[in-house]
């Protein structure tokens, strides 16, 4: 570390490049993952899909497979926040963004529930769904179910 240090004072270029090069990498990494990789982060855990909760808000009907005639699908997940934090839901099918929202979730420890349902009531189409959250750019959980 001396011999480091010393050829940073002593003006070596391909050293000073070295310490620039790994100091701008340290402030990218900060930027894209957030403050909150080094430290206590928001996590998503437990993550299911299911036709319903309980009244106590616990899933009910878990499964990756739905019948045919389907009118709505529940994603259920916990959660533990270090701090009040946003999160984005994107539902999908057949590769095709079909919802999006956004929330905010409070400090500490909680659970979540979103419904897919069509606005007319009638059935959820045929295929493969898949629902992504994420917090900025992390994707923090997924979960794919098939309506069949």
């Amino acid at each position: 570390m001396r011999n480091l240090i010393q050829r940073i004072r002593q003006g070596d270029r391909g050293v000073q490049i070295l310490c620039v090069t790994a100091g701008i990498l340290l402030v990218l990494s900060v930027w894209v993952f957030g403050g909150g990789a080094f430290v206590d982060r928001l996590e998503v855990r437990d993550a299911v899909s299911c036709l319903d909760l309980d009244d106590s808000m616990e899933p009910q009907g878990v499964s990756s497979q739905f019948p045919p005639g389907t009118r709505q699908v529940c994603l259920f997940f916990r959660y533990s926040s270090p701090s009040d934090e946003d999160l984005s839901i994107i539902w999908s099918h057949q590769g095709r963004t079909v919802q999006r929202e956004s929330l905010s979730l409070k400090r500490g420890e909680g659970k979540k529930a979103f419904y897919l349902l069509r606005e007319d009531g009638s059935p959820l189409p045929s295929g493969g769904y898949r629902v992504d959250m994420f917090w900025g750019i992390r994707k923090l959980a997924g979960v794919e179910f098939s309506i069949r």
